[in-house]
């Protein structure tokens, strides 16, 4: 992966490549969820929308 500075058009044509490629608008199509990472355990995804409250149950089941 690239991991020096944008400093001319070559450097940005690179780094746009890697975001339309591995941050495209695939992640959000709602006919083909993009999962992050998933198995058996766990299912790192895209959460659905909606209030503050419904992200934070999300990382800490207990508050919520």
């Amino acid at each position: 992966m690239y991991g020096g500075r944008a400093i001319d058009d070559f450097d940005r044509r690179v780094l746009k490549t890697y975001m339309d490629e591995y941050m495209g608008d695939f992640i959000f199509d709602t006919f083909q969820p993009f999962h992050f990472y998933h198995n058996d355990n766990f299912d790192y995804h895209i959460p659905d929308d909606g209030p503050r409250d419904s992200y934070i149950g999300l990382f800490y089941p207990t508050l919520s």
